[in-house]
């Protein structure tokens, strides 16, 4: 079966995460425009990103049904009128609704580049196109808010929609001549099929455990994210520039560690002891910060290094956990993405939520949750890989 192109794969998979943050720099201008006030204007990324966690469920088990390319042209499709919508947005209802089907468009990206690789890679090489799109998915977040801070002066906020549907767009046109890679469809969808395909995966220990350890290693990072800004600059007394630097470390330890993967898939790097090597590292890193946040309070060192550390050991075994994810069930491959999709971000949302309890000026409760969090990971990790069938 002919391959798609990895880069258009990785671009793809961009498009989701890069337009969270990318209208940032221009939530004051949105919200004057519109009349309204910047706080109101912040619905905008709530409903997108809710959008985005719940439509992942549905889009990849559509895909099983209808095909991975006919669901990137429905996907991209919405995605366009969403960024539309909201370019012409003349009230906060209609931009709040733009955001909203521009959600349900985007979740097309990850899920189905994660789908297609494990529906046309062979085996040794899946780690490294999954972590090459990890690397893509990483980095559009992390320049997504420089490239709207940039584009914000030159043409407006509504300019950065129109771009975004434009690049929405262009991806339909290459989607075109991309082959389709669904090797079987599945005989019927509607709600009775999706809700058993999605408990039967969860049914599955080893898909279970996987899962279970995909939420964990998540949490202590949107956490750490949600309190790094305040213990940063209002406890440590950190000059934003320097701040910057050094938060710069963490989506670069991710890409070095999907590197690795790339780099050593194969005998060296298998997804065992990937998965291994991986969870003890998170867990080392994680217990490593909390007790210097407890012990020492916080500094530069004791607040970066052990996330960064952290977030390569992630880097390094995601790939290879999501490997195991999706040949669970091979009439299932959507669905499974979908899901491991819907967990990670369900799970970011739960690790902000949760810090946003407490006061972020003090160390104790991201020490703890990063510990925890960390910790469980390894049994979750080992309990899939002890009820994998398959390592493939």
């Amino acid at each position: 079966m002919r391959r798609p192109s990895l880069a258009f794969l990785i671009i793809l998979g961009a498009v989701s995460p890069g337009s969270i943050h990318i209208i940032g720099p221009s939530l004051p201008a949105i919200a004057q425009d519109l009349a309204v006030d910047t706080a109101a204007v912040q619905w905008s990324l709530t409903l997108y990103i809710a959008t985005l966690a719940v439509g992942q469920l549905l889009i990849g088990s559509l895909s099983d049904r209808f095909g991975r390319r006919t669901m990137i042209f429905a996907g991209m499709s919405i995605y366009v009128l969403g960024a539309l919508l909201c370019a012409f947005s003349v009230s906060l209802p209609m931009l709040l609704a733009g955001r909203t089907i521009q959600g349900i468009g985007a979740c097309a990206g990850s899920v189905l580049g994660r789908a297609m690789i494990r529906d046309t890679y062979p085996v040794d090489r899946r780690p490294s196109a999954l972590a090459y799109l990890s690397m893509g998915i990483t980095v559009a977040p992390t320049i997504s808010p420089i490239v709207g801070g940039l584009l914000a002066p030159l043409i407006g906020w509504r300019g950065i929609f129109d771009v975004l549907a434009a690049i929405a767009a262009g991806l339909i046109l290459v989607a075109s001549t991309q082959p389709e890679t669904l090797p079987v469809k599945a005989e019927n969808f509607g709600l009775g099929p999706f809700f058993r395909n999605f408990f039967y995966l969860l049914r599955m220990p080893a898909f279970a455990g996987y899962t279970a350890f995909s939420a964990l290693q998540n949490l202590p990072y949107f956490a750490f994210v949600g309190v790094a800004p305040v213990l940063s600059l209002n406890v440590i007394g950190m000059k934003p520039a320097d701040y910057g630097l050094y938060y710069a470390m963490i989506p670069l330890s991710f890409m070095l560690g999907s590197f690795v993967t790339a780099r050593l898939r194969g005998r060296f790097l298998t997804p065992r002891r990937g998965t291994q090597l991986g969870s003890f590292g998170i867990a080392t890193a994680g217990t490593t910060m909390a007790v210097l946040l407890i012990t020492l309070g916080p500094s530069p060192a004791v607040l970066f290094a052990p996330m960064a550390v952290m977030v390569f050991m992630q880097g390094l075994v995601m790939p290879h956990v999501t490997i195991m994810i999706l040949g669970m069930e091979p009439r299932l491959v959507g669905a499974a993405s979908g899901t491991l999709g819907f967990v990670q971000m369900s799970s970011g949302a739960l690790g902000s939520m949760f810090i946003s309890f407490f006061d972020a000026h003090t160390t104790l409760p991201i020490a703890l949750m990063v510990a925890t969090a960390s910790m469980l990971a390894v049994p979750a990790a080992l309990f899939g890989l002890r009820h994998s069938r398959n390592l493939a």
